[in-house]
């Protein structure tokens, strides 16, 4: 084999060394740029179904959130009132009495998404994003 072809045959694996290391590099980027995409998205919190505020089922009125927690099934005489946020409907200030019509006391279906609490304290308008981006919850039952 004459120098020539062999340096050539040189040239050419240094070559395909090189475009699969630039193919290698290229995909690893698309691959993180895709993983940080997903991350983004899935902090994001999804469009609300339902809101929830504590209440004491007894006299329908709505109590500070605290006394719900984070659970189902607080303690102290006291449940999550739950808010569906397609009726247009407003959630009481603390201290203000629940509208029936508007919500239940039973969790929502599982493939909803919900929120507990985070609902200001004075109350307002249940909308489809949520009350002020505060997301304390998810799907699931």
């Amino acid at each position: 084999m004459t120098e020539s072809r062999r340096m050539q045959g040189r040239w050419a694996e240094a070559g395909l060394a090189a475009l699969a290391a630039v193919s290698v590099l290229g995909l690893v980027g698309v691959g993180v740029y895709a993983l940080g995409r997903a991350i983004e998205e899935s902090e994001r919190p999804a469009e609300i179904d339902y809101v929830a505020v504590c209440v004491d089922p007894a006299t329908e009125a709505r109590v500070a959130d605290e006394r719900c927690g984070d659970t189902d099934n607080p303690p102290g005489g006291v449940m999550w009132f739950w808010s569906y946020t397609h009726v247009g409907a407003t959630a009481p200030g603390v201290g203000g009495q629940v509208n029936r019509s508007h919500g239940q006391y039973v969790r929502p279906p599982a493939h909803t998404v919900v929120q507990r609490g985070g609902v200001p304290r004075e109350g307002g308008a249940v909308t489809r994003a949520g009350f002020g981006g505060g997301y304390n919850g998810g799907g699931g039952g």
